[in-house]
């Protein structure tokens, strides 16, 4: 899991993809470059809507990523557009 990671590993684009495939949630402990890279957070809120609440502001209003995270998690609305 990230949270145990190295910074190095929650920078690693590899890592992270294959992680936020797994547990989309586990976006949290990325770093924020990644958090703000669309494909990854739609890998991650693919897997759960709520990893939105971990992505960017850009990417909270990305309409596309805010349509992924509602169709898994209607929960998700609550951090869409949110910074």
């Amino acid at each position: 899991m990230l949270r145990y990671a190295s910074e190095t590993l929650r920078g690693h684009q590899g890592i992270v993809r294959l992680v936020a495939q797994q547990n989309g949630i586990a976006l949290e402990y990325a770093t924020p470059e990644l958090r703000a890279n669309k494909k990854l957070v739609k890998l991650a809120v693919q897997n759960s809507g709520m990893a939105l609440y971990f992505s960017s502001d850009h990417c909270r209003n990305h309409p596309e990523l805010a349509n992924i995270a509602l169709q898994n998690d209607g929960n998700a609305l609550m951090y869409i557009g949110r910074s």
